[in-house]
């Protein structure tokens, strides 16, 4: 599988279910690992996940997921394009437990803020929501913009209430 791309044709979304709720903690998180097609020869992951600049890259909402191995490539969140936010080109943690790991996010953009990853985070444990927690490992954020005018954060940016370990 190494140097495969995996053209998108829409977001790819993780979603909280509530019948997940009672289940072991194993039950209720996704994890993609493709550190196994590593490209050996040119040190870096081996499987490119690319939206091709039509949508973010990767959505996920409210649950828990790993991703390892992985380039995150060619996202765009920008108001006029297809009606989505404006922020998290690459990836958009809307109060989930992300981690990445030996990865690459490079290449995507976002018309406010995030322009390689969006971390969205909030007081919300009442209602049955995590506090956008993002954990990046060994993983590389290059080459993403935000566009407009006093944007923030063209690599990544962490809303008030998210937490981001390095």
């Amino acid at each position: 599988l190494s140097g495969q791309t995996l053209d998108l044709r829409e977001t790819l979304r993780f979603n909280f279910s509530r019948s997940l709720v009672d289940q072991p903690f194993s039950e209720k998180r996704f994890v993609l690992d493709a550190t196994l097609a590593w490209d050996t020869a040119n040190d870096r992951p081996g499987i490119t996940i690319d939206a091709n600049e039509k949508f973010r890259v990767v959505y996920v909402d409210n649950t828990t997921v790993e991703m390892y191995g992985f380039i995150f490539t060619g996202g765009v969140a920008e108001s006029n394009v297809n009606g989505q936010q404006s922020n998290g080109g690459g990836i958009y943690n809307h109060y989930g437990w992300l981690t990445i790991g030996d990865s690459v996010i490079a290449g995507n953009r976002a018309s406010k803020a995030g322009g390689g990853i969006y971390n969205s985070g909030g007081e919300y444990e009442t209602q049955g929501q995590h506090d956008g927690w993002l954990y990046l490992v060994n993983t590389s954020i290059v080459g993403n913009v935000v566009t407009e005018e006093n944007a923030i954060g063209g690599g990544l940016y962490n809303e008030s209430g998210g937490v981001a370990t390095l």
